[in-house]
This record gives C-alpha cells, sequence and structure tokens, in this order.
C-alpha cells in the first residue's frame, strides 16, 4: 500500500488520540497553573501565612519598592497589613470573610485596599468608618461603583459627627437658633455628591478622596443647598468669594462688649439666607463661603488668625484622569493689617489643625500625579521598617529618602527624617566621599521644593543645618550664608514671620556657643528692617537685653542706639506706606524701652520716651472718641450698621 494512503487510513485515529491526550495535557497544566496564582495571590482576608516584613523587603532586594509601577502591589501589601491588624474591628461590622460584604469588597480591590491606606489609626474612628463604608456599599453598591473615592472620603470624615469641621459660629458667636430644617448627615451627603444629575458631578468623579474630603464636610440642610444652587448656581468660577456677600456689620454696644460678635442673628435661624440678608462679621462670612463652596463641589477651607476668620478655596484650572491643576485662592484674609501670615483650619478627616502649607502641599503633590504621590505616602510608612530590619547604613538611608521625596517632591514627613540626620546621628565623617557632595545640595534643594508653601521651613532648615559634614553648600556658602540666603527668600515671599522664627532658633544655638556678636549682628538688622513685625519684636528684644546684661561694656551702648532707632521708626508719623503700627504696641514697647534707659541713667531717653507716650496716648483717646461719635451716627441711620466691604 502507498505510504501516502497508509497515512491517510491511520490519521483520524492517530489524531483522535492524540487530541484526547493533548487535552488532558492542557487540563492538567491549567490546574497547576491555577493552584500557582492562588498561591501566590491568596484571598485578601486570608492572613494565614502573611509575612509583611518578608514581602516587603523582598520589594526592595528585588529593586522594585522604588518603581512606582510597583504601587498596586504595595498597597496591597500595606492595606493586608492593616486590615490583619484591625481584624476584630471590621469583622464586628462586615463579619468574617465568608460573607457577602467581604467577598463584594474583594472584587473592588482598587476601593477596598485604597480604603484600608486612607484610614488614620489615629484619629479616625475606625469602627464607624467600616460601618459607613458597609452602610453605603450595601444599600447603593452601584454608586459606591461608580464613586468610590467618594464613598471613602464620606466613611473617613463622618466617622465622628463631633468633629470639629461640622462646627458653625451661629450659636457661639450671635446667639444665633437652628434651622428648621435639620442638617444633613453622611448619607445625605454620599447621596448628593454621587448624583449624576448634578452638575458637578463629572469633576467630582476625577477627584481623589484628599480634594474630597475638603467638600463633603458639609452639613447644612437640603432648603439651604437648594437656596445655594438659586443664587449661585450658574457661577462657574471664584465662588468663594461669596464670603464678600453678606454686608459686614460693625456693632458697638453692651451686647458684643460680652461676647457676641454682632446681634444681628440672635434668635434668627442661622440659615445662609438669613446671613445673607442680615449680615454679619468675619466668622459668619466664613462660614457662608464654605457652606456655599462645598454645596456646588468646590474645596473650601474655613481659616482663622490672630482673632479673625477668613477662608481659602481650590480654584480648578483643568480636571481630567490624568492631570489636575488648581491654584489656592483667599478672601477675607487681613495679611498687612493684622499680621495673619499662617492660616490655621481644620482637617476634615482627623478633626485636628492644620495649616496652609499642610493643605497646600499634600494637595499640590496628590494633583501631580496621583499614584506617585500616593506610593511615597506609603513607602514613608515603610521606611524605618526597611532600614532598620536591613540596618541600613547612613548613606543608603539618605538615598532612600531622596529616591521616596522624588517620586513626589515636597514631601515634608521625608524632609523632616532627612534633617534629622544631625540630631539623630550627629557626629561628621559617617558619610562616604561620593554622598558629601549629595549633602552639601540638599539645604537649596528644600528651600526650592517648600517655598511656594514655606510655613514648614524655620524647623527643617535648623535642623538641616545640623546636618553631618554640611558646614558649607556646593557653592561654598558659610552655614550663616546659607541661612541669609533662606531670609532673602522669604523676605521675596513677605514673610518676615518666618525669618524672625529661624533667625531666633539660631540665635539660641550661637547663644549656647557664647557667640554673642553674631547673635546681636543677626538679630538688629531684622528688628529694624521689619519693625512692624509685632508678633516677634518681644523674642528678639528679649534675647538682645540678655545679650547686653552678659556684656553690658560692649552692648551696652548698642542696644540704647538700637531702641532709640527702632523707637523713631515704630513712632513715625505719618507712617511708612502699608507700615502702620497699631498705638497699643507702640505704647508697650515705648514702656520697655524706658525701664532699659532709666538702669542705664539716661534722663535724656526717658523724657523723648515720656513726651512720645504723651502724644500717643492723646491720639488714642481723641481716635477713639471719633470712633465712638462715627458708630452712634450710623446706629442711628440703621440698627444693624452694615458695611460693605470688609476692614
Amino acid at each position: 500500500m502507498p505510504k501516502s494512503i497508509r497515512i491517510a487510513i491511520i490519521s483520524p485515529l492517530f489524531i483522535s488520540a492524540m487530541l484526547g491526550v493533548t487535552c488532558l495535557h492542557i487540563s492538567i497544566n491549567a490546574s497547576e497553573i491555577t493552584g500557582k496564582a492562588e498561591e501566590r495571590t491568596p484571598s485578601f482576608f486570608d492572613f494565614g501565612d502573611f509575612d509583611y516584613s518578608k514581602k516587603l523587603l523582598r520589594l526592595y532586594d528585588e529593586n522594585k519598592l522604588l518603581n512606582v509601577k510597583s504601587y498596586p502591589v504595595l498597597r496591597r501589601l500595606v492595606a493586608k497589613r492593616i486590615a490583619r491588624e484591625m481584624e476584630s474591628q471590621w469583622v464586628a461590622q462586615w463579619g468574617d470573610r465568608t460573607r457577602d460584604f467581604p467577598k463584594w469588597l474583594e472584587a473592588h480591590p482598587e476601593l477596598l485596599e485604597t480604603f484600608f491606606i486612607a484610614l488614620n489609626e489615629q484619629y479616625d474612628d475606625i469602627g464607624n468608618c467600616f460601618k459607613l463604608l458597609k452602610k453605603m456599599g450595601t444599600e447603593h453598591p452601584e454608586l459606591v461603583e461608580r464613586n468610590p473615592e467618594l464613598a471613602i472620603a464620606i466613611a473617613v470624615v463622618w466617622d465622628r459627627e463631633d468633629n470639629r469641621i461640622f462646627g458653625d459660629c451661629g450659636a457661639l458667636h450671635y446667639r444665633a437658633i437652628p434651622p428648621k430644617e435639620p442638617k444633613c448627615d453622611a448619607m445625605d451627603n454620599f447621596l448628593y455628591y454621587s448624583s449624576e444629575a448634578a452638575p458637578f458631578h463629572a469633576r467630582l468623579k476625577l477627584l481623589p478622596y484628599d480634594f474630597l474630603t475638603y467638600i463633603v464636610c458639609n452639613p447644612v440642610s437640603k432648603e439651604d443647598r437648594k437656596w445655594v444652587w438659586k443664587h449661585y448656581g450658574k457661577k462657574k468660577t471664584m465662588l468663594g468669594m461669596s464670603y464678600e456677600d453678606p454686608p459686614f456689620v460693625v456693632e458697638h454696644n453692651d451686647v458684643t462688649k460680652s461676647g457676641v460678635y454682632a446681634t444681628t442673628l440672635i434668635g434668627i435661624p442661622y440659615t445662609l439666607e438669613n446671613i445673607r440678608k442680615r449680615g454679619t462679621v468675619c466668622s459668619g462670612r466664613a462660614d457662608y463661603a464654605a457652606a456655599v463652596c462645598r454645596s456646588v463641589g468646590v474645596p473650601i477651607f474655613h481659616c482663622w488668625g490672630f482673632g479673625h476668620y477668613w477662608v481659602k478655596w481650590v480654584e480648578f484650572d483643568q480636571v481630567t484622569p490624568k492631570k489636575i491643576t488648581f491654584t489656592i485662592k483667599d478672601a477675607g484674609w487681613r495679611l498687612k493689617e493684622d499680621k495673619d501670615f499662617i492660616a490655621h483650619t481644620i482637617s476634615p478627616q482627623t478633626g485636628r489643625e492644620e495649616n496652609d502649607t499642610d493643605f497646600t502641599l499634600y494637595l499640590a503633590r496628590a494633583a501631580r500625579d496621583l499614584t506617585a504621590y500616593r506610593h511615597s505616602e506609603l513607602l514613608t510608612r515603610c521606611y524605618n521598617h526597611i532600614a532598620n530590619d536591613l540596618d541600613l547604613p547612613l548613606e543608603k538611608r539618605l538615598d532612600l529618602l531622596l529616591k521616596i521625596n522624588a517620586m513626589s517632591p515636597s514631601n515634608v514627613k521625608v524632609w523632616e527624617k532627612i534633617a534629622r540626620f544631625g540630631s539623630a546621628h550627629g557626629s561628621k565623617n559617617q558619610f562616604q566621599k561620593q554622598h558629601i557632595k549629595q549633602v552639601k545640595k540638599l539645604f537649596a534643594q528644600m528651600i526650592d521644593e517648600f517655598m511656594y508653601a514655606p510655613n514648614a521651613l524655620p524647623g527643617l532648615a535648623m535642623e538641616m543645618l545640623d546636618f553631618p559634614d554640611l558646614e558649607k553648600d556646593d557653592k561654598g556658602k558659610t552655614k550663616k550664608e546659607m541661612l541669609l540666603s533662606l531670609f532673602e527668600k522669604l523676605d521675596a515671599k513677605n514673610r518676615p514671620d518666618l525669618i524672625f522664627e529661624t533667625a531666633i532658633v539660631y540665635s539660641q544655638q550661637l547663644d549656647r556657643r557664647e557667640r554673642y556678636e553674631e547673635q546681636f549682628q543677626l538679630l538688629a538688622p531684622l528688628l529694624l528692617k521689619y519693625y512692624d513685625e509685632r508678633i516677634h519684636a518681644e523674642k528678639v528684644l528679649n534675647r538682645l537685653e540678655n545679650i547686653a546684661e552678659k556684656d553690658a561694656e560692649h552692648f551696652g551702648e548698642k542696644l540704647l542706639v538700637l531702641y532709640r532707632t527702632y523707637l523713631t521708626k515704630l513712632t513715625q508719623n505719618p507712617p511708612e506706606k502699608g507700615r502702620e503700627v497699631p498705638q497699643p504696641f507702640q505704647l508697650s514697647t515705648l514702656d520697655r524701652a524706658k525701664k532699659v534707659f532709666e538702669r542705664s541713667k539716661r534722663n535724656d531717653l526717658v523724657l523723648m520716651v515720656d513726651n512720645t507716650k504723651a502724644k500717643i496716648e492723646k491720639d488714642k483717646k481723641q481716635g477713639e472718641a471719633d470712633f465712638s461719635r462715627w458708630i452712634d451716627e450710623k446706629q442711628k441711620e440703621n440698627p444693624y450698621i452694615k458695611i460693605g466691604v470688609t476692614k
């Protein structure tokens, strides 16, 4: 039989047999692969043989830890560690991992893992966070699936309904009464902000929970929200300027002397409509603007300083899946008048005080690159674990910190660790030569990174100047020259408060080394240049007087000359443009100077002080009389005395 025919006859049987074997072989391999995959990625809630340290160090050894592409792996690792530590708490709310809700969460790993890393173990009511997430997920699973970051923001903000962020100034400052309509709660806010009918919903879906926490902390009633949409719904930009819409009220009577800021709302429901209609002072205006912005999906910060309230808000330029650009705007900030250089506010998640540097830095980092930002934050949490477990030498610890920071610059926690190398490790010559060049660049790099939000710089700068081997920077500048370069940049940002804060700490270091001349040369020019910066003047004068006491022969006359020049600047009339000094501060400083002059038996200077004080006190009494007369005239015209602009 021809060979070709023989093959044709036996081929069907041969193929059939081979297919069977082949199918069986493939089936076995698939089973093996599935088994290995399950072994590599077990259930999130299965902690049986979970070894966090081993897995973390393996990532480091394999050079994967610092790769942003490894973020999902690191996120799951850290989230699982947190879940294991909190197991009793989530089981109490969700049931064990065999229950429906944990299973549903496992089907949405990004939501599940991001939720766990978002929890703040120190300040959050963890049990209520779990409870809120379950309530949203079981009652509105489709909304949570579409708005995971929103659900997380609601859970971490509304876990404590006594959070200070939910307070208002109505009862405290104005003796107003609560509105008839109840305030909105967590679920009201979740449904409100997840509604696809809301004009702002498309943008909110693109925002991470870091931004959303400053929106969803909004307890105002549904009626107030309707009122906001009626009056502000068509306005797309600069909504924080609504701060200026309620008339500014000035009152001068026995009631306001007792601590009530304004009487326009006594016994009146504290609603947005009433605030807008009747007028109020700064705290009520801040409440008003915060409610307006949050009701239309704008992150806003209710701020305070020295006896004053104002707002800062996020003005979005662009919000896309890959990019968020924004600026921080403010309304009502009285920088020049009251020296409110730092804006204090409340963190919606923790209920703790933070300042404008805090929220500006982390929102900017989240907006620049969300994945890199979150990866950097997780690495910051892991740093001590890696450094200590592997007993890394100093230069490798520094390398690790710098790489973490490079991933998402302006990481305050990382820079704190970098700066503390000086106090933590002390002596010189611990770094290898190839690292000293790197060390010398750090001071200038740190200043550049934080200059747009510089409140953290004084503390960081002083610790950085103690850094081992940092006698000079890479440009050859000495420590004093580095400090002066910082002062120049802070002066350009109009931040004399931070200049003084840094200089005072540095002078304390000089004092311990008995370097008095350097202290005097550092502080005296600053006092004369920023003579109207009254908040820090007393501390500077204390140090200068202390130096003069230690060496009266050398510094006694210098102190007298300084005081005379300083008083001339302080009491000049008319004052330098934009540099008017309050009369109480002028008088208290004159009293202080008089004691110094009396101790030095300089009767001529004592007489100069007495004459200057008499003139200021006369002007002060005349000004108070003029103001009272103006108030009385205005009260006859209008019992509320409404003034249309903020002072």
